[in-house]
This record gives C-alpha cells, structure tokens and sequence, in this order.
C-alpha cells in the first residue's frame, strides 16, 4: 500500500472510520482501504456478543430486587452508568458492523 492521500473534508463520520479528537476539533479517518475488513467484521460480532453478555448481565442485577434494595446507592448507580455505557458502544458497534456489511456487498 502507498502512502495516504489527502481526502476530502467529512463534517460526519464514515461507519467503521476512526475519530481522533483535539483541540475542539474531530478528525474522521476512513480506515476501509487500510483494514481487514473481513477480520474487522469477525471482531465486532464477538464484541458485539460480549456486550449483550454484559447489557443482559447488568440488567439481571438492576432488576433484582434483592440487588437493589441492599446495595448501596452508589453501587446501584455505578451498575446504572455501566448498562448505559455498554448500551451506548453496543449500538456504535452495531453500526459500524452494518456499515462494513453493506461496503463488502
């Protein structure tokens, strides 16, 4: 592979690019000539089945009752933050996964 080129200005990020952030400023890098897309594909189904592991595991808690009622609020929070932020990267990854489906068609 060659050098990178220059590419033209995205003001939204391609599904599967990277973002890098500085200085109030988002840099999106479409990686889909760089990688394997098909090695890539493999690794977000597996991510995506150790999220929906953890979502499931981290709901089973915060809907236990028992859970709930003795542990302490902070913890019950922090469980709370967790299941978002599992939720939140479950649905990014779920959408790079669907875009890298679509460019390999």
């Amino acid at each position: 592979r060659g050098p990178l080129q220059r590419s033209e200005c995205l003001r939204q990020p391609v599904a599967g690019s990277a973002e890098i952030s500085a200085a109030d400023c988002d840099i999106f890098i479409d990686l889909a000539d760089l990688i394997d897309v098909d090695a890539e594909i493999t690794r977000l189904r597996r991510e995506l089945e150790r999220l929906d592991k953890a979502i499931k595991s981290k709901q089973g808690k915060l809907n236990n009752e028992n859970f709930v009622s003795h542990a302490p609020p902070a913890i019950v929070q922090k469980e709370s933050e967790q299941l978002v932020e599992f939720e939140e990267t479950r649905t990014k990854q779920g959408a790079i996964l669907k875009e890298l489906q679509t460019r390999k068609k």
